[in-house]
């Protein structure tokens, strides 16, 4: 079986022992959905793949389950080719063929497709992601998981979308992501993603910018952001700094928002989109909210809170948007 796999949403499973799996740059968020039980278990773990030291059953309880790894969609690649009617055994070389016109190098790729028919052959969408990218998060994640499949970052939160509208999205929308490492923001159309953009800034900047003007480590500028999602903060010189800093990394979002907008619209002739979806770290803090509702007035932004159907484990009522694509990954499988 390849490696790497992308299928679309198609219809989901009972219970089963797999989890989704997001690698953020502060850690790794599994999840683990029992559908019939109504509960989500969620297992935050700092560093990552990158901390393979062993770690007991009662702390990371998915050692014996099928993984699913949520993949950066600026590191998935789509191409679009024709090949015509072949007998079914040499269709495979003759993709391979084409592809590698397209692709200097195909030894350094995985690769999937799918074909539709055509009058005089077949239409080929083929998704390809960089050999070392794949091998490396399935060498890394023996360590807890039995590696089974990968999945966009879009494909996951087009799922927990799904989800939470009760399998009835709005047929145009848009989803940000408030992530610590960058913002990233995926245009969807009839759930299919058409528009995806990494914006590489995010909370980090913040931090960063915080700790160099209050000369404070960036992990305590971190924890302040964090709270600030979870009680009401005093309203400090620091704090007040802090939710500056963070309206005008807004600010600069919502206009890169509404310029992908205009970008898009004019090639696709779509209508306006007025639902926004929110997820990531981001997505938790009510300043973020607020703000983000105030400045896109025109549109109906809504938090993701993947929980609403799952009990997930106590603390975690409020942290939902941080685990919408661990969870998307969770339902697709």
């Amino acid at each position: 079986m390849k490696p790497f796999w992308l299928r679309p949403l198609s219809f989901k499973l009972p219970y089963r022992s797999f989890v989704g799996v997001d690698l953020g740059t502060q850690g790794m968020k599994c999840v683990h959905i029992r559908r019939k039980a109504g509960e989500a278990r969620c297992v935050w773990r700092r560093g990552g793949l990158g901390a393979s030291e062993a770690a007991t059953e009662e702390a990371f309880p998915f050692r014996h389950f099928e993984g699913a790894f949520a993949l950066p969609d600026e590191r998935v690649e789509r191409y679009e080719i024709k090949i015509p009617k072949l007998p079914e055994k040499e269709i495979d070389s003759a993709i391979k063929w084409q592809l590698g016109q397209l692709v200097p190098d195909i030894a350094s790729i995985y690769y999937d497709y799918s074909l539709n028919r055509t009058g005089t052959g077949y239409s080929v969408t083929c998704t390809s992601t960089p050999r070392t990218l794949v091998d490396k998060l399935f060498e890394e994640g023996k360590c807890f998981f039995q590696p089974k499949t990968l999945e966009t970052e879009s494909s996951a939160l087009i799922a927990v979308v799904n989800e939470v509208t009760r399998g009835s999205p709005p047929p145009l929308y848009m989803v940000v992501d408030l992530g610590h490492s960058a913002f990233r923001l995926f245009i969807v159309k009839d759930a299919v993603m058409i528009f995806s953009r990494a914006l590489y800034f995010g909370l980090a900047n913040v931090c960063h910018q915080i700790a160099n003007q209050f000369d404070m480590k960036s992990q305590d500028v971190d924890h302040l952001l964090g709270e600030m999602g979870t009680q009401p903060a005093e309203e400090s010189l620091v704090i007040m700094s802090l939710k500056r800093v963070l309206h005008e990394q807004l600010y600069t979002l919502g206009e890169e928002l509404s310029r992908s907008e205009s970008f898009v619209r004019e090639r696709s002739e779509l209508e306006p989109i007025s639902n926004v979806y929110l997820c990531g770290g981001g997505a938790c803090l009510p300043t973020a909210v607020d703000y983000l509702t105030l400045h896109l007035s025109d549109r109906t932004v809504t938090p993701i809170d993947p929980f609403q159907d799952f009990r997930p484990p106590k603390g975690l009522e409020r942290t939902g948007p941080m685990w919408a694509c661990a969870v998307g990954l969770a339902l697709r499988v």
